[in-house]
């Protein structure tokens, strides 16, 4: 086995790519036998907060590309685009801090208080909170420069190595608005907090609630090619890890944040 490292580049990973996240890239090529394998280090995130190495190897296969969304394709919680201000919150850090707070009272996990606190200001606030409502406030969530234009980037480079790629998302914040975000279009699935809603449309109680661990859940619910959210026993059954439809090997995963520590 030998290691060679290639080259150390700016935080883009192909040629002429806008995209600023921050971190430092070193390219390393490793080679064990015949098998060449490529180790992409990112060092650093767009708030220090943890360290994410990337390994995949260069063959004609499909690789899933996961994302985490808040702090890491977007600058700022989706929330604070328009929703917040909507919901009476002129200043976003009262609605975190109001947060914070229920979480500790009540000894609640803090992605759930979240959700309830968004409900419950919406019943205050007279609004509706149902699924267009929040896909209204996706549409004005804006990402970090060059995020929009990733994907048809990365997709032509992948192309170009025999390689298919396809793009998830794995958050803490609102499907439905991811949904409606400029972007939504190039995910294969969206794994993220939603509601259930009652027979009028209006959210009654969250559905799913994405935290530190559930992140986990949905690795390998996209390793064993599981789609629905809903499925508790597929996810529990042993299938041999060369039976599994997406190695961990093919997964790449950008994260910036607490939630997405649990996944590396």
């Amino acid at each position: 086995m030998f290691f060679n490292i290639i080259n150390t580049i700016g935080p883009t990973i192909i040629p002429n790519n806008p995209i600023s996240l921050n971190p430092v890239y070193i390219a390393i090529s490793v080679n064990i036998g015949w098998i060449p394998i490529w180790l992409l280090i990112i060092l650093g995130s767009i708030n220090c907060l943890v360290t994410i190495t990337i390994i995949y190897t260069i063959t004609k296969e499909t690789d899933k590309v996961i994302y985490d969304f808040d702090g890491t394709l977007s600058p700022r919680n989706m929330q604070e685009f328009g929703l917040l201000q909507a919901l009476g919150y002129d200043n976003p850090n009262d609605f975190w801090n109001l947060c914070d707070q229920l979480a500790k009272t009540n000894d609640a996990g803090g992605i759930a208080v979240v959700m309830y606190a968004i409900q419950a200001a919406a019943q205050r606030a007279g609004l509706r909170c149902t699924r267009d409502f929040l896909r209204s406030y996706g549409k004005t969530v804006t990402f970090f420069p060059g995020v929009e234009q990733w994907f048809e980037q990365i997709n032509a480079y992948a192309a170009q190595i025999g390689v298919e790629v396809k793009h998830y998302i794995n958050s803490s914040g609102i499907k439905e608005m991811i949904e409606g975000c400029a972007i939504a279009h190039q995910f294969e699935q969206i794994y993220a907090c939603t509601y259930l809603y009652d027979s009028n449309g209006d959210a009654c109680w969250p559905s799913v609630v994405v935290d530190y661990t559930k992140k986990t859940q949905f690795l390998f619910k996209i390793n064993k090619g599981i789609r629905e959210v809903s499925d508790r026993v597929r996810i529990n059954e042993f299938v041999p890890s060369e039976e599994r439809p997406v190695p961990f090997e093919r997964m790449i995963y950008f994260g910036d944040g607490e939630t997405d520590v649990p996944c590396m």
